[in-house]
């Protein structure tokens, strides 16, 4: 009889364990009885305009034909930038439940700390949510969808894509052209203004090399830049005037001045082609790390780097070395 009963005791104790096993892996409420939220699909091709908003301070991106302005100054975006943009708000995607207790603030998620980004296709709201921090993971952010009081983990880490101010979302890009269009440059230093023009010719091709040409390669040649009493000009250091402007950016644009603003530039670059483009270079100020210019594709006033504004500010004596060039 008491065998039994111990028996019994011992069953009773293990369905106990059991259950207590299973509660304790099934249990999790807060991570594991849910749902995710199914987002709405997006055509990526279908957003042409994003508001993102942080403490109270909106920037408007809006497409107009194939070109992201920032609005409503109507200035150009960063290409890369504005389409790491895009792909986040199309590529949303949630891969867990983070918190439900609605305390915002660990997460980045709180009024002074969250990003609201909304989509639209002209008037019509495609997708909104807000960005909060990176999660430890480094490959999730966690956002919070609107009206949905929860916090996910979101696939990727991209709060930094929205975190920018508007001079950060602006397309630096201030001089662009292709280098094998230019056939003359001029250079004004101030003191001096010197113009240099292209000179190509064919190079010979010796008797013993003719038979080992390969006759659908076009014919070798060979450039100088030639000043206009045919003295040959510094070839690399005009070329390199050429790669530093051919695509150039600047740091920042200049606020709250015009390009009429600017008068007398120190030193003045001319790039002559099927179309002629110019780059003028100011005097810096006192103390200051960087110079203002001014380009004839930019309609706003810029500053260069110190680095960069001297190292296209060659000298008239330097440039005129045809000697360097043969070295």
């Amino acid at each position: 009889m008491k065998s039994s009963k111990t028996k019994t005791e011992y069953i009773i104790l293990g369905v106990a364990i059991i259950a207590l096993l299973l509660y304790l892996v099934l249990r999790n409420p807060d991570r594991m009885n849910y749902q995710l939220p199914s987002l709405p699909s997006v055509v990526k091709a279908d957003i042409n305009r994003i508001d993102i908003a942080k403490a109270g301070e909106t920037i408007r991106l809006e497409k107009k034909d194939s070109q992201w302005l920032i609005q409503p100054q109507g200035f150009s975006s960063d290409p890369a930038k504005t389409e790491a943009i895009v792909n986040a708000i199309f590529n949303l995607s949630m891969t867990a439940l983070v918190s439900e207790s609605k305390n915002y603030f660990p997460y980045g998620l709180d009024k002074e700390n969250e990003i609201v980004v909304k989509a639209y296709q002209n008037d019509r709201l495609l997708r909104e949510f807000s960005v909060g921090n990176a999660a430890s993971t480094y490959n999730h952010t966690y956002v919070k969808l609107a009206n949905d009081p929860r916090v996910f983990h979101a696939r990727n880490s991209f709060r930094s894509d929205f975190d920018r101010k508007i001079d950060d979302l602006r397309d630096k890009t201030v001089l662009k052209f292709d280098k094998n269009e230019i056939a003359a440059i001029e250079i004004n230093s101030g003191a001096e203004k010197i113009l240099f023009s292209k000179n190509v010719k064919p190079v010979a091709v010796k008797p013993n090399e003719e038979k080992q040409q390969d006759q659908a390669a076009p014919p070798k040649t060979e450039e100088s830049w030639l000043m206009a009493d045919g003295a040959p000009g510094n070839l690399s250091e005009l070329n390199s005037i050429i790669d530093q402007t051919s695509q150039l950016n600047c740091e920042q644009f200049i606020d709250g001045k015009t390009k009429d603003d600017f008068k007398e530039p120190t030193y003045t670059v001319l790039l002559k082609g099927l179309k002629d483009f110019t780059l003028a270079i100011f005097p810096k100020q006192e103390k200051a790390t960087s110079y203002p210019a001014v380009s004839s594709e930019s309609p706003y006033p810029f500053l260069l780097s110190a680095y960069k504004a001297e190292s296209i500010m060659k000298k008239p004596e330097t440039l005129k070395n045809g000697q360097a060039a043969a070295q």
